[in-house]
């Protein structure tokens, strides 16, 4: 009877110790606080080419037919950026500074010079230059790749210089 009772006693003990306030839930708190995040995103605007070159090909110095060719590019610029583009070659028929028409001059390594100008459409009517709001282009960032065309256009009366290779390069400038 003894064990009986002092298991009994025993169970009343651990029974009264669970149902005390506070005794199975041990304190449990939890701190809160915040944390900001921040980014800027600044105004953005890339040139692609792909290596693309404008080549008008091989003519006689003989012809009687204006030569042509054409080229494209690529611009990316940050979405709502509003940008200007504008093409400058690097050589004048004169050597000085560049042009801001869009004319400009091939020469080869005798210094010899074959002049021809670049234009927004095929039918060579609106020039490229880099005059802002004259002869440029102008568009808003999408954040994706814009095409712009470049045609060039050399009259017959250039093409009457020695043979040989004729290069310039030709600046893209955007401007945002």
């Amino acid at each position: 009877m003894k064990t009986t009772q002092l298991l009994a006693t025993s169970l009343s003990l651990v029974a009264g110790l669970t149902l005390l306030p506070g005794a199975a839930n041990a304190a449990v708190s939890t701190a809160t606080g915040t944390l900001g995040t921040t980014i800027t995103i600044t105004a953005n605007c890339l040139v692609s080419t792909n290596n693309a070159a404008m080549n008008f090909g091989s003519n006689a110095s003989t012809a009687t037919t204006n030569a042509a060719a054409s080229a494209s590019f690529g611009v990316t610029c940050t979405n709502g950026t509003a940008y200007n583009v504008g093409l400058t070659p690097a050589a004048t028929t004169t050597g000085g500074t560049p042009s801001t028409t869009g004319a400009g001059t091939m020469k080869n390594s005798n210094g010899s010079s074959i002049a021809y100008n670049l234009y927004q459409d095929s039918a060579h009517n609106t020039a490229w230059g880099s005059t802002v709001s004259t002869n440029t282009e102008s568009g808003t960032g999408t954040g994706s790749s814009t095409t712009y065309n470049v045609y060039g256009l050399v009259a017959a009366s250039a093409l009457n210089v020695p043979a040989g290779i004729y290069t310039d390069t030709v600046a893209i400038n955007v401007t945002y």
